[in-house]
């Protein structure tokens, strides 16, 4: 039996015996109560918690008063547990009225008081209000600082999710340096190998990456590695999750195969230590299918993708935030596999749930839009439905920004969409989502040599034949270099340009 479980199972007992010895009322049952729920969010049963925790909050305020401090640490964790459970919207009304109660009976600077108002700013950010979140916690950081010091909990907590809340609005400068800041202080409080120290040292992984420092990106994550190892063993689930993110750094740096290698081992080791169904389990099996599509290996892909999705809908529902994530990438890779129809009628399930539980600003949902209106084009469904895609363009705009690479798929959605109208806008666009394709990807990655033979292609149709056929050759001499002679885009490369220059 894993510890997650041995700790429900463990509680459950000593429950039982308090209430036969002191009543169900005593606060020590109340204590084992609330540590019952505790036990089941760790073991990562967040309705079970929710529903332990919703009896622990109705129970203390009856026993021993709305504003007793275990009331408001039981209001805490439930709000937690709400959040743990993708119920973003639901944590931040439960937050913000803790954080009112905990300033008037606990005062505003108070280490609970702080504590909640970071579980605030992240439960806007898990609502994908990054920019709310941000502004919270950057409060917070100064006044934890100043009440609480540099090297405490709180503050470096909320220093490391500050920075990942700047790495997900596109400031990895001001990421790193909250990164490094927060890492500081945590060696001082806690030691290099605490829990802590080393989920720091991941956000500095993701960091570094951003920045394009690849080598730096590795090396820190094996020497993660080697220090959980050295630390807790081969299989606490501190050193899985750095084998994990090892793996991921191997997939971000192109090493695939190694990363494919790890993630198998990971996997087999989670799912021995942690169950099938842990979500730390899941985050590895999707980890290897994304290494699997990486490598075009749609099968294994799209089989470890709907692993996930169908365990995520058991455990969590079919309208779970990470279950709509995991319906996503089975739409996705039915795109990729070129499977039409089944790609529709997910993604025609899908965006519905995606609108009404994460909203129609939300990444997943733009995703999922953006892809929805593909599949159509493809289909024939709605060649030239400009008004769609312009929707659909402004949307990622603003919720994202122009550089998203979101914002660019739907910028080239429109410009299939003007193309198929012959409207000239066509070029402007199809020339900036090149742009956009080698910014976030590079200049060699295949949508971005797919994005410049759209460009091309549209050069040709408004009757530019000079930059057309210069575009064709340049981008087959590409696809020729990466992707091999019989890749499918290289043969398309091929034929296009053998078309334009037949007289």
């Amino acid at each position: 039996m894993n510890g997650a479980r041995s700790s429900v199972a463990l509680c459950r007992r000593a429950l039982a015996d308090l209430e036969r010895t002191l009543g169900p009322d005593h606060p020590d049952t109340l204590t084992c109560r609330h540590d019952l729920a505790e036990a089941h969010r760790t073991a990562g049963q967040a309705d079970k918690a929710i529903t332990l925790y919703e009896q622990v909050v109705a129970d203390r305020e009856r026993v021993l008063g709305a504003d007793h401090p275990d009331t408001l640490d039981s209001r805490h964790n439930l709000a937690s547990a709400h959040w743990a459970a993708g119920e973003a919207v639901k944590s931040i009304a439960l937050s913000e009225q803790l954080v009112a109660d905990r300033e008037r009976v606990l005062g505003a600077d108070h280490p609970d008081t702080l504590a909640s108002r970071h579980n605030l700013a992240e439960s806007y950010r898990t609502a994908g209000e990054t920019h709310k979140a941000i502004t919270l916690h950057e409060r917070l950081v100064a006044d934890c600082e100043r009440a609480l010091g540099t090297d405490h909990f709180t503050t470096v907590t909320s220093l490391k999710n500050l920075a990942e809340a700047y790495q997900a609005t596109g400031e990895p400068d001001k990421a790193l340096a909250t990164n490094e800041k927060a890492l500081i202080g945590c060696e001082q409080a806690f030691g290099n190998d605490h829990p802590a120290t080393l989920a720091i040292r991941r956000g500095l992984v993701d960091a570094y990456w951003a920045k394009g420092e690849v080598d730096k990106t590795v090396a820190l994550c094996e020497q993660m590695m080697a220090g959980c190892e050295r630390a807790f063993g081969p299989d606490h689930p501190i050193t899985l999750a750095s084998r994990h993110g090892l793996a991921q750094a191997y997939q971000l740096t192109g090493r695939m195969r190694e990363a494919v290698a790890l993630y198998k081992r990971t996997l087999a080791r989670r799912r021995k230590t942690l169950g099938f169904d842990h979500p730390d389990t899941l985050a590895t099996c999707r980890g290897l299918a994304s290494a699997y599509e990486a490598l075009r290996w749609m099968r294994p892909a799209l089989s470890h993708y709907v692993h996930v999705e169908r365990r995520q809908a058991a455990a969590l529902g079919s309208t779970h935030p990470d279950t709509l994530a995991g319906r996503a990438d089975v739409m996705r890779s039915f795109i990729l596999m070129r499977k039409v129809k089944p790609a529709m009628r997910v993604g025609e399930n899908l965006l519905p749930d995606c609108e009404r539980v994460l909203g129609s600003d939300h990444l997943i949902t733009l995703t999922v839009r953006n892809s929805l209106i593909n599949v159509y084009r493809v289909a024939g469904k709605i060649e030239g439905d400009v008004g769609l895609c312009e929707q659909a363009l402004i949307a990622c705009e603003r919720a994202l920004g122009t550089d998203h690479l979101a914002t660019n798929n739907a910028r080239q959605n429109l410009a299939h969409a003007y193309q198929a109208n012959e409207r000239p806008e066509a070029v402007e666009l199809y020339e900036r989502a090149v742009a956009g394709c080698e910014q976030g990807f590079g200049p060699d990655h295949l949508d971005t040599l797919i994005s410049r033979l759209n460009l091309a292609n549209s050069y040709q149709t408004t009757g530019r034949t000079r930059q057309a056929v210069e575009l064709y050759e340049r981008t087959l001499a590409d696809c020729e270099r990466v992707l091999g002679a019989r890749h499918r885009i290289t043969r398309v490369a091929r034929a296009s340009l053998g078309k334009i220059r037949t007289p």
